[in-house]
C-alpha cells in the first residue's frame, strides 16, 4: 500500500501537491481526515473522483454512496488500496 502522511504545518498549496502527487482521479483510496468522530481520526475509503483546486472529491464506498468535498489541509494521511 502506497501511503502520505501531509504534514501538520503543510499550508493549503503544500498539502495540495502533496495529494496530488500520490493520487489521481479513479484511485481508490483510504484517507484519514482531521474531522474528529468521538475522539478519533476519521477514516474514510473511497474512490476519488475529482482534484479540485482547494479539495479532493471523493465517493464513499458505503450502502448509500455519496460525494464529499474534503480540504487539503484536512487530510491527515491517504494511501492507495491496491
Amino acid at each position: 500500500m502506497t501511503e502520505l502522511d501531509v504534514p501538520q504545518n503543510a499550508d493549503a498549496r503544500e498539502a495540495r501537491e502533496l495529494v496530488r502527487e500520490l493520487v489521481s482521479v479513479g484511485d481508490e483510496i483510504e484517507l484519514y481526515d482531521t474531522v474528529m468522530v468521538a475522539g478519533e481520526e476519521n477514516r474514510r475509503e473511497g474512490t476519488v473522483v475529482g482534484l479540485e483546486e482547494e479539495y479532493l472529491e471523493l465517493e464513499e464506498l458505503t450502502d448509500s454512496p455519496s460525494t464529499d468535498r474534503i480540504g487539503y489541509v484536512d487530510i491527515d494521511r491517504v494511501a492507495i488500496v491496491e
